[in-house]
């Protein structure tokens, strides 16, 4: 789906989605996210017996893109964000978050409802809602609050601190962080092992 920057690809038993938008560091926009969610409710249907989301070149996803949403838009493009996340929560197969970069805004929110969540050592988690005057979405302020604790999600919410990656491995965000180059690789090894397992 390369119109709408999220790449899929079945390999093996586990599908893979991409998001790949660089112009906008991987910005998501109303049609990426209801892309996004549609590969991901559909992926057990496709035959896949896991997911691995990533984000294409130095970053996870940036969050929402605020440049394509109108004021009364706004709404719209809460409610898709929030779908993506209940389809994460809701897949009947894992999922497999591999932050390859910075996860900003919504992207932190991508990366709490994962089964495994594998980062980078040049990653960051950074909940950016304060600087632009919004409340954090899709389901962040239950979400991190619920992976780190809620004072440490709160500050991060509030004051607009970065967490790096082995903070977020310290404080339970992530599963486990490896060098840049070894991601892929690693994250490779575990969706083997979730799809030769049974599927339930």
């Amino acid at each position: 789906m390369p119109s709408t920057a999220i790449e899929t690809a079945l390999t093996g038993c586990g599908l893979h989605i991409t998001i790949d938008r660089p112009a906008r560091m991987k910005a998501l926009g109303v049609d990426n996210l209801g892309a996004l969610d549609t590969a991901i409710r559909g992926a057990e249907a496709a035959g896949a017996r896991v997911i691995v989301l990533t984000g294409a070149g130095r970053a996870f996803c940036t969050g929402a893109d605020l440049t394509t949403v109108s004021d009364n838009a706004t709404e719209v493009t809460m409610d898709a964000a929030n779908q993506v996340i209940r389809a994460i929560v809701s897949s009947p197969v894992p999922v497999i978050a591999a932050v390859n970069g910075p996860a900003v805004g919504y992207g932190v929110a991508l990366v709490c409802p994962a089964d495994l969540t594998y980062g980078a050592d040049s990653a960051y988690f950074l909940l950016s809602f304060n600087n632009i005057g919004l409340m954090p979405d899709g389901g962040a302020t239950a979400l991190v609050a619920a992976a780190i604790g809620r004072a440490r999600a709160t500050a991060l919410a509030l004051l607009g601190q970065r967490l790096s990656a082995t903070d977020a491995a310290r404080a339970g965000l992530v599963t486990r962080i490896l060098p840049d180059d070894q991601v892929a690789a690693h994250v490779e090894a575990v969706a083997e092992v979730l799809g030769a397992g049974p599927p339930r």
